[in-house]
């Protein structure tokens, strides 16, 4: 019995967790019911022989009737999508091939030609109301090709005819966009804003003036910048307000450089203001929706934010270059507080990971830009980028919840410090023109610093990874230190070989094994250097004197290595 028992318990598990999945399968495919009830079905346990009724159990659950079939119309909805898509893009070229035929045979006159093309967008609007009732996703795409057709219609009556001036042209495309914006909210699909935002900014390219003023072209895109970011806010979707960021910016650029360039602080105001409103937006749309920028929108927003910059720096570097700088680094000071102010006032559940990721990457370029490569002198660059090696320590302390924010760090400081000392030793070595002051002080600095961040790197596993590179990286510098002091380059073999002793003699006093390693490198370059260049340029007394020192050191080392590898020294890569 007790057997029995556990068997029936085991059961009427499953008949839990089968309504659980039922319920779970319900709320995903809720079916359409047509009574005011559901059905309950009573589901009793088999009893066993001897077993009284009352102690036979009976689980009674919800029958949620979620209809199956609702979950095999994914592919025939997205093929019904397909199929409308291509219904509209033939409608569109059969109105357009339809308008070239009346205009090239005369069948109609132009006022009719343009009546009917209006009257068919309205035509295709008002008809999507009668199907809504039907299928309100799918009516949705009839509106859109009738916005298509009405914006179309007014441009080609516009260039074409020339019945509208700017004036009424402007003012039925924006009439056109308001009803987009409408529909967008009435069939709750953005596609209407996506067409009304390409048209009303391209509008500007199409609709052509007598007189163009470039102040009416900002107040016109300014204005329809915040009409579309408040969109966003009510739409809830983020292309809403990304698409017109790259509209307004890269639109108002060509116009104005295709107009000669002039009035260089009404453009450099423009964008300025753009990148407010989109950037102070961006922000708003966190807030509001309580959603911060996802991964899959951060390429989108860093985007943009770049072009911002390329285009802002290129009209003050040519007019203000003693100030361009400053304003570079005034946006990405400007970046950060937007960020400090989202994470001050953000609510929701998830982080702004992604949006710390943003700010780092504009952040950490602005200043590599503004401050290194353009406002410090290139005789000064390697000098000043030993201050990288402590920019990062003192940044990943206070980036250590975020690892992907951490990363446009790193590549800064790495990439600037890797420039520096790149310059540094062609300098050096080569004797160019660079002109680095004091350039073997400061490549022994470099060398310090590099051996500090071996021995700091190798105190922290976050680090390791990258120490043996600074441990190199430091005996190139001071190898090539070597160079600029031995001139005579068998002396130079020797004296090589004997710092390959001295480091050997440093491994087995700190128990550091990869210096030890790092040794062997240093002795095979000095005897292939002896062996295959030295000997052939020197008299009989020096090569004598260089292959004692150098086999004296190879012995030593020799021994020196192999007390290394026996002995039982740390491998701290």
């Amino acid at each position: 019995m007790d057997g029995l028992d556990k068997l029936t318990q085991r059961i009427q598990k499953l008949e839990s967790r089968l309504a659980h999945i039922e319920k779970r399968l319900f709320d995903q495919y809720p079916a359409s019911q047509s009574g005011s009830t559901q059905e309950k079905i009573s589901h009793a346990e088999p009893t066993g022989r001897g077993q009284n009724k009352s102690d036979s159990t009976a689980v009674q659950y919800e029958d949620y009737g979620y209809d199956l079939k609702l979950a095999k119309t994914d592919d025939s909805l997205a093929t019904s999508k397909i199929m409308a898509w291509c219904a509209g893009i033939t409608f569109i070229l059969a109105a357009v091939y339809f308008l070239k035929l009346v205009y090239d045979t005369g069948w109609l006159t132009p006022v009719r030609q343009i009546a009917i093309a209006y009257l068919s967008g309205i035509a295709l609007i008002v008809g999507s109301f009668y199907f809504d009732k039907k299928d309100k996703q799918y009516a949705a795409y009839l509106p859109a090709v009738g916005l298509v057709v009405l914006y179309l219609t007014t441009f080609v009556v516009h260039l074409n005819y020339g019945f509208y001036t700017h004036g009424p042209a402007t003012a039925l495309v924006a009439m056109t966009t308001l009803l987009g914006i409408w529909l967008s909210r009435r069939f709750n699909n953005s596609v209407y804003l996506i067409f009304s935002e390409i048209c009303i900014y391209a509008s500007p390219f199409l609709i052509h003036s007598d007189n163009p003023q470039l102040l009416d072209l900002v107040i016109y895109y300014s204005a329809w910048s915040l009409l579309f970011s408040y969109c966003s806010l009510l739409d809830g979707r983020r292309i809403t307000y990304l698409l017109p960021m790259y509209l307004a910016i890269l639109g108002f650029d060509l116009i104005w450089r295709g107009a000669g360039g002039h009035q260089w602080q009404l453009a450099a105001g423009y964008q300025l203001v753009q990148f407010v409103i989109f950037a102070g937006n961006t922000v708003l749309f966190s807030l509001y929706h309580k959603s911060p920028i996802e991964k899959d929108t951060t390429l989108a927003h860093g985007l943009a934010l770049f072009i911002f910059y390329g285009i802002e720096y290129a009209i003050l570097a040519k007019h203000i270059p003693d100030l361009v700088n400053y304003f570079a680094l005034g946006s990405g000071v400007l970046v950060w507080f937007l960020y400090y102010c989202a994470s001050r006032f953000y609510q929701g559940k998830e982080s702004l990971s992604q949006g710390a990721v943003l700010v780092s990457y504009y952040c950490s370029w602005v200043v590599v830009h503004a401050v290194f490569l353009s406002e410090i002198p290139g005789m000064w660059l390697p000098w000043s980028v030993l201050s990288t090696p402590f920019i990062y320590v003192l940044l990943i302390s206070r980036l250590r919840g975020n690892q992907q924010a951490a990363v446009p760090v790193m590549l800064a400081c790495g990439g600037l410090f890797l420039l520096g000392y790149g310059l540094l030793l062609r300098d050096v070595v080569l004797d160019t023109d660079l002109k680095t002051p004091m350039p073997i002080v400061a490549l022994f600095v470099y060398v310090a610093l590099l051996y500090g961040m071996y021995w700091f790197a190798t105190k922290r596993e976050q680090f390791a990874s990258n120490a043996t590179l600074m441990l190199y990286a430091g005996h190139l510098g001071f190898i090539a230190c070597l160079v600029a002091w031995v001139k005579e380059d068998i002396y130079l073999s020797a004296v090589w070989a004997v710092y390959g002793v001295a480091l050997l003699l440093l491994a087995l006093i700190v128990k550091d094994k990869t210096i030890g390693k790092s040794a062997l490198i240093i002795f095979t370059v000095a005897a292939l250097k002896v062996i295959l260049f030295d000997l052939s340029g020197a008299n009989s007394m020096v090569r004598v004197l260089v292959l004692l020192v150098l086999s004296v050191c190879l012995y030593v080392g020799g021994f020196l290595y192999q007390s290394v590898v026996n002995g039982k020294l740390a491998d701290k890569n």
